[in-house]
């Protein structure tokens, strides 16, 4: 690399840069920087961003240049590289000119910061204090909200990215005053310009002329004498010939022995100078991110055969309005080298503003105007089309990345928080139709019992794979058996059908994902399983052994796999593999904090996404577990040798820890909110096992007296609600759906009346619902749980059985639209009157709600327990002194980009064995007890089907006084 040679200054910017600012020569932007500046090593990164020189543009419109886009785009290309995957910055030493740069930059992002969530500075800095120690947002928003405003995790981790962002920002902004500063052209102006830049692109393209770089045909032309030809052709005030200006400047036996060589170097100059206005760029910018047109040919080396990619040939939109989808299927293309892909605007719409520009740089009346116009075209398109291209395939790329992402997360969170088997003998089929299908038996606890192939169907015949499968049944005691919903599943299911024909006793059988089962499969051929008594179990049959164990604990399951493997979706390997990690790891985090895994059997996978615990904490813990450890309650989890102190503050609190004499450590309260629960247990005079067996001592807790400055409103009201409902997995538990009666069929359906019925997919705008008539009724996203705003993956993952009203109903399109909110408004909360402590009483079907205190409802708006997800903020219980005050915080609206929606605990009832309403989410304690999403048992279905038989004046009567009761009723 050369250091960059003295040249004359650059045209002055469109809008005013200083005469005397007089940089070292500028470079294009697909160079490579120079060694360090007097800006310490600012320099480093600092990206060059002028321009790209004749070779790169070349690349770049023959699709080489983009064939690694997927890591950003390329250097040459001078894009902004994606902020939240840029390389981690070095710690720097104290007293350098990086740590005062870093503190300056600090200083500056405080107040943005604060702006940016609302929040008063002190409070500010105090989050950012937060972030700094290390703790992780999940922690903070469950256990520390109400220090920071009631921001929630989802909140708070938008708000750890946004800090992060503007940090680097201001760390760019103050490395690139340095660096300018350094190469003296840090005037006033310039100063100003950099202070008011409102990213790093636009302060890069003020910067650009300061900016270190490697030779280019400009730096090469300057060599040769060649700059002082450009500033006269720019500087002529007559209408000198260009021959005449160029004479003296061609010397023979040298590289500019003629005149055009002379000139065509004055004009790489002049192009490279005009290419570094700011105001420029910025325009140009706007105009390719508003009118650049994709288009799509075949390579020419292809000779006509696209293969696959066939239909995407010919293809041209907006690149705005290109679906995410069709733009991942494009570049797959372009990178297996079949398609063409280019991305800009029109020709003559650029080049209109090039020449504005030019005009307004050089004079329309210049007595060189042509040939400066023209250095100004040439400079567009071999300079900054390339780069700006690149700019808008990066967006684009993104955006597309965004969407996608969003629903490989969806996906991914149904899978985790699917239906739960339980502890049940499980034997698994994978469907294999050419050699005999794989089987599997797994234990209570998931320890392999058998793995092996039944008879082949089509070689030893059906009745040999029957009473084979019949005879694992008996043997193994089998509770549940599940099939792979990969191919063959029907014949597998069949199979499995006739083989529980007259058995005798029930045993209950589903059908699970299959994905990821072949990676498992090809990952033991390397790592045998072993199982109980050390019988090694087949590499082939590891992919039955998952599926008996996703049965019974999917989220312990798919933790042991890689995401990819699991077919969320199409195009899993085509977005940025950096993002997608990043947040299918936090999603991941999220579902194992909202369940609260119990800490005497949870696996290391599902403790290490805990906050606080990584890898090896969590093994070093299932280490001292196994050996006999036993945690006497939360408190003794920093105790543990590998563990400590700072890790177990974070972790503690998501965990559950049965088989102590405490009950809160069953809960996810977290050790520091169990004074809480003895204020509370002290004001009605009981202890606290007291609290959590009676429900009429909860109902008698005022929060008045107990509110404090410390310890505001909704957190009281978090903690009555852990105490009243917090014992609980909040999953589903696997079930079967009630099927219609036979006189029910999609004709003589009606709407009031209520189906039961299997999630069998999820969409962003709602969920669709197997009812069992042959027709998937759809819950739209503003019908799914009794609030809007509900995360359809927690109130009804995939698999999981619902009860819904019928809203909407069409014979002729085969269209059944279902809700799962009430009609009628319920009490907010009914806690059980008998049962064992802590068994879930959310919702009841006991009629209006006597006045008899407070009553829990929910995760409440600014204090811990299964966190709503940005629009879902649910207020608490309610004490008897703020009966009428209505819960704070109100739905929000979808948060658009990669966040929508908000998870709740689940929203819907399940029947204990008296038939009553008995909660929402079914209890470990009560294994067999089937959990099922529905409505309350005052569902009006009778009133439903009497309307047929009334008058028309009769049905408008009735109509007409639900509407009214409707508007009268509060909001």
């Amino acid at each position: 690399m050369t250091d960059p040679v003295p040249a004359p200054e650059p045209l002055p910017p469109a809008d005013g840069a200083p005469a005397d600012a007089a940089p070292p020569a500028p470079e294009p932007a697909g160079s490579e920087p120079t060694g360090t500046s007097a800006a310490d090593d600012a320099a480093d990164v600092a990206a060059a961003h002028a321009a790209a020189d004749a070779e790169a543009a070349a690349a770049a419109a023959d699709g080489d240049a983009h064939a690694a886009e997927d890591e950003g785009p390329p250097p040459a290309a001078g894009a902004e590289p994606e902020e939240e995957h840029a390389p981690k910055r070095a710690p720097a030493p104290a007293g350098s000119v990086r740590a005062r740069l870093r503190e300056e930059a600090r200083a500056r992002a405080l107040p943005r910061f604060a702006a940016a969530i609302g929040a008063p500075a002190d409070g500010a800095a105090a989050l950012v204090a937060d972030f700094e120690h290390g703790y992780d947002p999940l922690f903070l928003g469950r256990y520390r909200r109400e220090k920071h405003g009631g921001l929630d995790e989802f909140r708070l981790h938008d708000a750890r990215d946004a800090w992060r962002h503007l940090l680097d920002e201001e760390e760019t902004r103050g490395e690139l005053v340095e660096l300018v500063g350094s190469r003296g052209g840090l005037t006033e102006e310039i100063a100003a310009r950099l202070a008011g830049a409102r990213d790093v692109v636009e302060m890069r393209d003020v910067a650009a002329p300061w900016l270190p770089v490697t030779a280019s045909r400009a730096t090469v032309a300057r060599g040769q004498g060649l700059g002082a030809l450009a500033d006269a052709i720019r500087g002529a005030k007559d209408a000198t010939a260009l021959s005449d200006l160029a004479k003296d400047h061609v010397k023979e036996g040298t590289e500019v022995a003629t005149l055009d060589a002379a000139l065509g170097g004055a004009r790489d100059v002049v192009a490279e100078a005009f290419c570094l206005d700011a105001g420029l760029r910025a325009r140009l910018r706007e105009v390719f991110r508003r009118e650049a047109v994709l288009t799509v040919a075949l390579r020419s080396d292809r000779k006509g055969d696209a293969g696959r990619h066939a239909s995407l040939v010919g293809f041209a939109a907006p690149a705005g309005k290109v679906p995410p989808l069709k733009l991942l299927a494009i570049r797959r293309g372009e990178r297996e080298r079949v398609l063409s892909v280019t991305c800009e605007p029109p020709e003559e719409r650029a080049l209109a503003v090039v020449h504005e520009a030019a005009a307004a740089a050089f004079g329309a009346e210049h007595p060189h105007a042509g040939f400066l116009r023209a250095a100004a075209e040439d400079g567009y398109r071999r300079i900054l089309k390339p780069v700006l291209q690149a700019e808008a395939r990066a967006a684009l790329k993104a955006r597309a990345d965004d969407a996608s992402i969003e629903g490989f997360e969806r996906a991914f969170k149904n899978l985790l928080l699917g239906p739960v088997g339980g502890p049940r003998r499980t034997l698994a089929v994978r469907a294999d139709v050419t050699a005999g299908h794989r089987v599997a038996v797994v234990d209570e606890a998931g320890r392999a019992l058998h793995g092996g192939r039944l008879p082949h169907e089509a070689t030893a015949g059906r009745d040999a794979a029957v009473a084979a499968l019949r005879d694992l049944v008996g043997v193994h005691a089998v509770d549940a058996v599940v099939v792979g919903s990969g191919g063959g599943r029907k014949e597998a299911a069949a199979l499995v059908a006739d083989a529980l024909k007259d058995l005798g006793r029930e045993v209950f059988v589903t059908e699970v994902p299959d994905g990821g089962t072949r990676a498992l499969e090809q990952a033991a051929v390397e790592k045998p399983v072993v199982g109980e008594g050390g019988v090694e179990i087949g590499p082939e049959f590891v992919g039955a052994l998952s599926l008996a164990r996703r049965f019974q604990d999917p989220l312990a399951e798919y933790l042991r796999l890689d995401p990819r493997a699991l077919a969320l979706g199409p195009h899993v390997h085509d977005v940025h593999q950096g993002r997608l990690k990043e947040r299918l790891d936090a999603c991941a985090a999220w579902c194992v904090a909202h369940v609260g895994p119990d800490a005497s059997t949870a696996p290391a996978e599902v403790l290490a996404r805990l906050p606080g615990l990584d890898a090896a904490r969590a093994r070093a813990y299932v280490a001292w577990r196994d050996a006999g450890g036993r945690l006497a309650g939360k408190a003794a989890l920093g105790a543990v040798e590998g563990v400590g102190l700072a890790a177990a503050e974070q972790a503690v609190g998501f965990l559950r820890v049965p088989g102590t004499g405490d009950p809160r450590d069953r809960t996810q309260l977290h050790p520091a909110q169990y004074g809480l629960v003895d204020e509370m247990a002290a004001q009605v005079g009981t202890d606290v096992a007291g609290l959590f067996r009676d429900p009429r001592a909860r109902a008698q807790v005022s929060f008045q007296p107990l509110v404090r400055a410390d310890v505001p409103l909704p957190l009281w009201r978090h903690v009555l609600w852990e105490v009243t409902a917090g014992f609980v997995d909040p999953r589903p538990r696997a079930a079967h759906p009630t099927k219609p009666p036979a006189d029910v069929t999609l004709a003589t359906l009606r709407p009031g009346l209520v189906l039961e019925g299997r999630v069998v997919r999820s969409v962003p705008f709602g969920l669709f619902v197997d009812v069992g008539m042959g027709v998937e009724a759809l819950v739209p996203i503003p019908h799914v749980g009794d609030r809007p705003g509900a995360d359809p993956a927690v109130v009804a993952p995939l698999g999981a059985v619902i009860q819904g009203r019928v809203l909407e109903v069409d014979p002729s399109k085969r269209r059944i639209v279902l809700s799962m909110r009430l009609e009628e408004r319920r009490p907010r909360f009914e806690p059980r009157r008998d049962g064992p402590p802590g068994d879930r009483a959310r919702g009841g079907d006991r009629g209006p709600r006597p006045d008899r205190g407070p009553r829990p409802d929910g995760p409440p708006a600014a204090a811990g327990g299964p966190p709503p997800r940005g629009n879902d903020r649910r207020g608490g219980p309610r004490g008897r002194d703020d009966r009428d005050r209505r819960p704070e915080g109100r739905p929000d609206a979808a948060r658009g980009e990669r966040r929508a929606g908000a998870p709740l605990r689940s929203s819907a009832p399940r029947r204990d064995d008296r038939g009553r309403d008995a909660g929402r989410r079914f209890d470990r304690d009560d294994p067999g007890a089937p959990r099922r999403i529905s409505l309350p048992a005052e569902a009006p279905t009778s009133d439903a089907a009497d309307e047929a038989a009334l008058s028309p004046e009769e049905l408008l009567a009735k109509k007409l006084a639900e509407m009214k009761r409707k508007l009268s009723r509060p909001e």
